[in-house]
């Protein structure tokens, strides 16, 4: 993922192989870092809808 637009809901990727890049449409976002107990804020952070999701069960809506 290269770039991610919040307010069209789609997110750039690039295929590393031949670096041409696409956007793709989500209803919903889940970004998984693999973070520790910290949650960082980032530009949208705090719309509603967006939460820390530390296990599986967490991150099911």
């Amino acid at each position: 993922m290269t770039e991610i637009d919040v307010d069209r809901q789609r997110v750039r990727s690039r295929d590393l192989e031949s670096g041409a890049e696409e956007w793709t449409g989500f209803d919903k976002l889940v970004i998984a870092t693999g973070r520790g107990r910290c949650a960082r804020r980032c530009r949208g952070s705090t719309r509603p809808g967006c939460t820390a999701c530390r296990t599986w069960t967490t991150a099911r809506p």
